[in-house]
């Protein structure tokens, strides 16, 4: 859904028109066709960082924690993914997840990210509420690596 959504000009168009102060203020962008060029192109590099052989047996090296409390412990960590190479600016994709084990992933959703902080609006806001859901559940859960997930998928 992240992907096709990234990927939709109606969609981004819309988004970018309602978060016009956000992507002037945060990246310096004046243009909505240039934001909707930008992100089709970030949409398809991360979508293959993430979703295309061989990089899915390295996603350790695009996944890191979502802030500091994350980073002292790998288990159940909420991460964040994005693009980390792009040219002219930084992405603002990201694909939000909770770390199972090396290089194993529970993806809870993703958003435009045009402010520093997540807590500043309410789309960013909603993807960090699913990430704390998500981790409490599989705590809650019993699950601490991938066969413990699969354990309870299969349940």
């Amino acid at each position: 859904m992240l992907f096709r959504d990234w990927t939709n000009g109606e969609f981004l168009f819309d988004f970018f028109m309602e978060n016009m102060e956000d992507l002037k203020g945060f990246f310096h962008i004046e243009r909505i066709d240039q934001a909707v060029s930008d992100t089709f192109d970030d949409a398809e590099a991360l979508q293959e960082l993430i979703l295309d052989f061989p990089y899915t047996e390295n996603l350790d090296e695009l996944f890191i924690p979502l802030d500091i409390t994350d980073s002292r412990t790998r288990e159940l960590s909420r991460e964040k993914a994005r693009n980390w190479d792009r040219d002219r600016h930084t992405s603002w994709l990201r694909v939000y997840a909770i770390r199972l084990e090396p290089n194993v992933y529970v993806v809870t959703g993703g958003a435009i990210k045009l402010t520093r902080t997540m807590q500043e609006r309410g789309h960013t806001m909603e993807q960090l509420e699913k990430l704390n859901r998500c981790k409490a559940y599989l705590k809650a859960n019993g699950v601490f690596d991938q066969d413990s997930f699969v354990e309870l998928t299969n349940e």
